[in-house]
């Protein structure tokens, strides 16, 4: 079940009503429902979802090749052999139509030139097409560095952003199907924040304190690890912050005592 996002849904299609080429850029932390949001928008509408990996450049194009290929259904190119290739034939296309790709910060992150050739692409013949192209990442740091700021290849080419955040308290309880009362939505508050990926873990059939022994205490739940798992992804050096973390755990509040 897809659960809020009603402003961010409205700005989506306002734009795609629009009828003009757009380059979107959606981004925000990691479990915050980028995903879902872009599949929701593509649920009825024309468009392709291609999920960027960790893998060297060449695979990249020939992975997205295909999934172009297969949506345009036409059998006169196998894959493309360049990015300027794939944007020359997706300017080709009359029909008004999407694509995502997800994870950008995947794609360039060994080959940082390709944020070069998607400006080119944009530049010389996306920007007089019919697509609709959203870029989609949780490095929060990459897109602001690489994609938008002022040094990026890609500055001046974006139609619009939009930074995709928590789920405000309001609207929690719409995850489970408002069955806890206020107290119990305000302790899961405290606990999960509005990050729809760990609400969804919550069983609505148990209380508060039968899904933290259940989904977080419990060493086989995703929860239970998931901090860990954040540090590590997202810095270099998290063995300080684990320091941090641990002086907190202990009841260290003051800033001397956590040093």
């Amino acid at each position: 079940m897809f659960v809020g996002r009603k402003r961010e849904l409205a700005y989506l299609e306002e734009r795609f009503e629009r009828g003009k080429p757009e380059l979107l850029i959606l981004y925000g932390r990691k479990r915050v429902g980028k995903t879902e949001l872009t599949k929701e928008f593509l649920r009825k509408k024309r468009g392709i979802y291609y999920l960027a990996e960790k893998l060297p450049e060449n695979l990249q194009l020939k992975k997205l090749s295909e999934k172009v290929i297969e949506f345009f259904d036409e059998d006169i190119i196998t894959e493309f052999s360049n990015w300027e290739m794939l944007f020359k034939y997706l300017a080709s296309k009359h029909d008004r139509y999407i694509l995502v790709i997800d994870e950008f910060p995947y794609l360039i992150e060994r080959e940082p030139g390709i944020i070069s050739s998607f400006q080119k692409g944009w530049d010389e013949y996306l920007s007089d097409s019919n697509v609709f192209l959203i870029l989609t990442g949780s490095s929060v740091s990459v897109m602001e560095n690489s994609v938008l700021s002022y040094k990026s290849p890609l500055y001046g080419r974006r139609t619009g952003q939009l930074l995709l955040n928590q789920f405000p308290f309001n609207e929690i309880g719409e995850f489970f199907e408002k069955k806890y009362e206020f107290d119990d939505l305000l302790k899961i508050w405290g606990t999960l924040g509005g990050v729809p990926f760990y609400l969804e873990q919550f069983d609505s059939d148990l209380d508060y304190y039968g899904n933290v022994m259940e989904k977080i205490y419990n060493q086989n739940e995703v929860l239970f690890a998931e901090a860990e798992f954040l540090l590590n992804e997202e810095l270099r050096e998290p063995r300080n912050y684990f320091a941090i973390l641990r002086a907190i755990s202990l009841g260290k509040r003051k800033l001397g005592e956590i040093i």
